[in-house]
């Protein structure tokens, strides 16, 4: 009879025997569901106001489930005793969301909140005003339907120039890990060069 002492331990070495075969499905696998997932991502505000095509959100689904669990898979590889380092494990740590610099933490905080926050501030007309109004009507209205969409577009775009620089400052981060400040010192620098960025790709599309 196996123990709960013995199960860990097993498992454990599972983990290490496949660590290599984990680490390269993560390095491919992580991006591309994660490309994936971001193409799609308009389908959640579509589901939302019944409009979503089954295909696309299945596909979308399928592709935030798939990074999820290559993520859970990337840390418990990371863990254990074969696990890389270097250059290739700062890479395979920001995969795994895994051992960031509390800058980068906060980076990516200000990433997924301050684009929102600029909708909200330009548009005077907001969904949550329109809710209180319209109440369950607002999800069948095609006003509601494109601000959810605006919303979606902005993080779709926020991500598409934030996740690079993000990568960048995480990277900075383990260049020069006893330096205090100048992990700090990089994330007024990321907001604006997220804000510049999501400038820039809005105007390409426009323009395109």
């Amino acid at each position: 009879m196996i123990t709960p002492t013995q199960t860990k331990p097993l498992q454990e070495s599972l983990v290490d025997r496949f660590s290599t075969h984990i680490e390269l499905t993560a390095l491919l696998g992580i991006p591309g569901a994660g490309c994936v997932a971001l193409a799609l991502f308009q389908q959640i505000p579509r589901f939302i106001c019944s409009q979503a095509q089954v295909i696309f959100l299945a596909a979308e689904i399928t592709s935030l489930t798939i990074v999820f669990i290559l993520i859970l898979a990337l840390r418990a590889s990371l863990a254990g005793s074969s696990a890389p380092t270097g250059i290739y494990r700062n890479l395979l740590d920001f995969l795994a969301m895994a051992n960031w610099h509390p800058s980068v933490k906060v980076a990516l905080v200000a990433l997924i909140v301050l684009p929102q926050v600029w909708f909200l501030h330009i548009d005077r007309y907001l969904l949550f005003v329109m809710l209180k109004q319209m109440g369950a009507r607002a999800l069948q209205s095609g006003d509601f339907e494109t601000k959810l969409e605006t919303v979606a577009m902005i993080w779709q775009d926020a991500l598409v120039g934030g996740v690079p620089l993000l990568f960048a400052m995480h990277m900075i981060s383990r260049w020069k890990p006893q330096n205090r400040f100048l992990p700090w010192l990089l994330v007024p620098i990321f907001i604006a060069g997220v804000a510049i960025s999501l400038f820039l790709i809005v105007m390409i599309a426009h323009l395109g």
